[in-house]
C-alpha cells in the first residue's frame, strides 16, 4: 500500500510539473512588453525613426503596391524606395533595382476590428514608416520592418513578400501603375508594444 501511495505521489507531481509546463509555454514572451514611442503618424516621412535608411532617404520609389487581406478586413497601401543608383537613378521599374528597401509612403486601412493572435486591431486609418530596410530582389522583398500608426502602434515584420509582377507589366504587358503584394509571411508582431504575433495574409 506504501508503494502504491508513493507512485500516486510522483504521478501528481508528474502531472502538476505538466501542467506548470505547458501554461509556460502558452504564455507570449516578454521580452517585446517594453512599450516603444513613436513620432507624430501624421508625418510623411516614411524613412524618420528608420535606424539604417540613410542610403535609401534620396533614392526614388520604384515600386507602388495596393493589396488586400485575406478576409477583405484591410487594405494595405505602400510606396517602396531603394538606393539611389548610379547613373541617375532608376526610375519607376522593378525589373531594374536590387539593393536595400524601405517603404517611403503609405497606409493600412482597417475596415474592422481584426482579432487574431493575442491583439485585437482597432479598425481605423494606419500610417506606415519603416523600422528597418529589408531587400530587394527579382520582385521580392524580405526582412524588412515597418510601423503602422493610428489608433494603436503596431510593428509588423515582413519577412516574405512577392510583388505580381516584377517587371511593372501585367498579362497583356501594360505597366502597372500599382501592384498587387502577395504575402504569407507578414506578421504584426506587437501592438502597443505588446506581444502580438498575429499573422497577415496579403494578396
Amino acid at each position: 500500500m506504501k508503494n502504491f501511495k508513493f507512485k500516486k505521489s510522483q504521478f501528481t507531481k508528474w502531472i502538476f510539473s505538466m501542467a506548470v509546463l505547458s501554461a509556460l509555454t502558452a504564455c507570449p514572451p516578454s521580452k517585446n512588453t517594453e512599450p516603444h514611442n513613436y513620432t507624430d503618424p501624421q508625418s510623411g516621412n516614411g524613412y524618420q525613426n528608420c535606424a539604417n535608411c540613410a542610403g535609401l532617404v534620396n533614392g526614388q520609389e520604384f515600386l507602388a503596391t495596393e493589396s488586400q487581406e485575406y478576409n477583405n478586413l484591410m487594405t494595405v497601401r505602400l510606396g517602396f524606395g531603394g538606393a539611389t543608383a548610379s547613373g541617375g537613378g532608376f526610375g519607376y521599374n522593378p525589373s531594374q533595382y536590387t539593393g536595400p528597401v524601405a517603404v517611403s509612403r503609405g497606409e493600412i486601412i482597417v475596415l474592422q476590428n481584426h482579432y487574431q493572435g493575442y491583439c485585437s486591431i482597432p479598425a481605423g486609418i494606419y500610417s506606415v514608416r519603416t523600422i528597418s530596410s529589408g531587400q530587394y530582389y527579382s520582385g521580392i522583398i524580405t526582412n524588412l520592418r515597418l510601423v503602422a500608426s493610428g489608433p494603436v502602434n503596431l510593428e509588423i515584420g515582413m519577412n516574405s513578400a512577392q510583388i505580381s509582377s516584377y517587371t511593372n507589366r501585367d498579362f497583356n504587358s501594360m505597366q502597372q501603375v500599382n501592384q498587387r503584394l502577395f504575402s504569407v509571411n507578414t506578421v504584426i508582431e506587437t501592438m502597443n508594444g505588446q506581444y502580438c504575433r498575429s499573422p497577415i495574409i496579403l494578396r
